[in-house]
């Protein structure tokens, strides 16, 4: 509805958290279990104090977001939720202010790697997520009408590579394209 949508700023949607701001879609993005997928999120976040939500099922079911504090994300599917912590889960990689790509692969298969990409570079865990539920999502910037996404979303960009894993080549050429796009160094 009229109310719930974000204003456009910077050639984005801007969401502000505390107006409650977040699209709903037309239909759910559906992910089977041990089913490969790549999120690519061009973001701006404008606070980091609170828990925001990218995509959910508008439930607290399944859900991606930033977690409070700039240091991690966290995906929930099935019913395990799943921190991605950077190094240490110290580095306050996703601090506010400046504009940003953020990609998340989860790997196809048994395992359920999730790997974590900042502007182009990996970035490296100390121990391994992995989650390989399943998972829905119909709702941008949004968990269960809470954990509303504070910042502006210039991009995002959903493949679904089934049993297959995304190569890193595709990956680096999709991160590449949208940098540029973007004006991200």
């Amino acid at each position: 509805t009229a109310e719930n949508q974000g204003a456009i700023n910077e050639g984005g949607l801007d969401l502000e958290g505390d107006n409650a701001n977040h699209y709903d879609f037309d239909s759910q993005v559906a992910v089977s279990a041990e089913h490969g997928f790549t999120i690519f999120l061009v973001c701006k976040l404008e606070g980091t104090s609170a828990n925001m939500t990218i995509l959910s099922l508008n439930s607290t079911a399944h859900f991606l977001e930033f977690k409070g504090g700039a240091d991690s994300i966290r995906i929930k599917l099935a019913s395990t939720t799943t921190q991605v912590n950077p190094g240490d889960g110290t580095q306050n990689d996703f601090s506010a202010g400046a504009t940003m790509l953020v990609t998340i692969q989860r790997e196809s298969g048994a395992t359920g790697n999730i790997k974590l990409w900042k502007n182009g570079v990996i970035l490296a865990q100390d121990s391994q997520a992995a989650n390989t539920g399943d998972a829905e999502f119909v709702t941008l910037g949004s968990r269960n009408n809470d954990r509303y996404f504070d910042g502006i979303i210039h991009d995002i960009a959903f493949i679904d590579t089934g049993a297959a894993t995304t190569s890193t080549t595709t990956i680096d050429r999709i991160n590449a394209y949208l940098m540029g796009k973007h004006a991200i160094n």
